[in-house]
């Protein structure tokens, strides 16, 4: 399955930057979340990135959005 993802930008450590799923965001990744693997490819649709993970790459939803919300109150 391929799933978009966008950056997490309020929550940037330098360039560590956390993800989460968007419809409308520039970062893919073929997920085969069963067996914990996501991939990354180039524009060329090279494989660029393996990754093995034990949980999800990126969270459901923006964080930045909840911050934005508790900030306002």
């Amino acid at each position: 399955m391929v799933n978009t993802y966008a950056a997490d930008e309020c929550l940037s450590e330098g360039e560590s930057v956390p993800l989460y799923e968007s419809p409308t965001g520039t970062i893919k990744y073929i997920e085969y979340r069963d067996r914990g693997i996501a991939i990354s490819t180039n524009h060329q649709g090279m494989v660029e990135e393996i990754l093995y993970l034990s949980e999800p790459l990126g969270a459901k939803e923006s964080k930045c959005r909840n911050q934005g919300a508790v900030l306002q109150k």
